[in-house]
C-alpha cells in the first residue's frame, strides 16, 4: 500500500511576503550573508553570473513590494536589485 496523502496536501500556491524586519545584508570576514525574512516557506534558485559578476535569486511566489533594498555598510556589495518580471 502507498500512501502519499502528506506530499500531497502541501502547496506551494500563496505567496510569501518579505518581513523587513528579518531580512538583513551583513559583512563578516570577507564573506556577504543574505538573510531573508519570509513569511512562508518557497521554493528558490541560487546561480551566479557574470559581466557584471552577481548572485541571483530567483524565487517566484514571493511579494517585495514596499521592502526597501539598501546595502548600507555591506562591503563587496554595490547593489541589490528586483526584476518582476
Amino acid at each position: 500500500m502507498l500512501s502519499t496523502g502528506a506530499a500531497l496536501a502541501q502547496s506551494f500556491g500563496a505567496l510569501a511576503r518579505v518581513v523587513p524586519d528579518a531580512t538583513r545584508i551583513e559583512t563578516r570576514g570577507g564573506h556577504v550573508t543574505l538573510r531573508l525574512g519570509l513569511s512562508q516557506p518557497v521554493p528558490f534558485r541560487v546561480y551566479t553570473l557574470d559581466d557584471p559578476r552577481r548572485v541571483v535569486l530567483d524565487f517566484r511566489e514571493v511579494i517585495w513590494d514596499g521592502v526597501p533594498l539598501t546595502v548600507d555598510g555591506a562591503a563587496g556589495v554595490t547593489s541589490v536589485e528586483v526584476d518582476l518580471d
